[in-house]
């Protein structure tokens, strides 16, 4: 995560129409006149009002149109909306990224109607990192790159959340589930003893990354005519099993350790 200096806080804080310490003091244009001559009013909400280190948070920003007419933006995307943590209380600002998929084309464009509103949720990795009171905040670029009028970024904060108590899951820089805990997450959903484990990582169909973990069944535990080896997907990012998998092999550990891609076998 990035921290935004003070000098820089003191103008985002400004143009956000927040006083520097901010919880409750952001205007945003929340119930006030203003904000209704402003096209846009965006705002965030969250999934929880409290997480334990290393838990995701899923932010759901929702952009209204509040003129009369149909307004052609950029669509929401880790392109178009720049995130922040802010240690409530204090100027303390740090850039946070949510996942996106290389996949994803970040060019397009939605029209969204008079009244209307366009919403998306984004999830982040990383904003659990340190304990204390947090807020999200946002900051949006409506207008299209070939827009002959640029429009004016539009600001959105979330409700504050508070991170404390035992983690139960450990992330990488990236924010990335550590292998150890894809691998007990695969252990529990299987239910019974297992000799062996194994994971890599894959990155699937729509461009995000999988644990792809192999438990081979201990003998006194594995039942005729049911496999041996049971496989799973595991979620990097929200930390949970995503579905059951084919095994890997041999060839595929050999390939993710020469440094080629795989995607997992449904």
């Amino acid at each position: 995560m990035t921290h935004v200096s003070s000098r820089n806080w003191v103008a985002f804080a400004l143009a956000m129409g927040m006083s520097l310490g901010g919880v409750g003091c952001a205007s945003l244009g929340v119930g006030n006149e203003s904000a209704k001559k402003e096209a846009f009013l965006l705002t965030l909400s969250l999934d929880g009002a409290s997480f334990r280190p290393g838990d995701a948070v899923i932010c759901t920003a929702r952009l209204q149109n509040l003129t009369d007419d149909s307004i052609v933006v950029t669509h929401l995307n880790a392109a178009s909306i720049g995130f922040w943590l802010n240690e409530v209380g204090t100027d303390t600002m740090f850039r946070s990224e949510p996942i996106s998929s290389p996949l994803e084309p970040m060019g397009e464009t939605r029209a969204v109607e008079a009244g209307k509103s366009l919403e998306r949720k984004f999830l982040f990795p990383r904003a659990t990192v340190a304990t204390g009171r947090f807020a999200v905040i946002a900051k949006y670029e409506p207008s299209p790159r070939e827009a002959r009028k640029r429009r004016d970024p539009v600001y959105g904060r979330s409700p504050g959340f508070v991170v404390e108590g035992e983690a139960m899951l450990r992330r990488d820089p990236a924010g990335v589930l550590m292998k150890e805990d894809a691998i007990r997450l695969a252990k529990e959903r299987v239910g019974v003893e297992v000799k062996d484990a194994q994971a890599i990582l894959a990155r699937n169909e729509a461009g995000f990354l999988d644990w792809w973990v192999n438990l081979e069944i201990a003998p006194s535990a594995h039942r005729a005519g049911e496999p041996s080896v049971r496989s799973y997907l595991v979620n990097p990012y929200i930390g949970s099993v995503r579905k059951e998998a084919k095994p890997f092999d041999e060839k595929t550990m050999s390939d993710v350790a020469n440094g080629k891609s795989v995607a997992p076998v449904p």
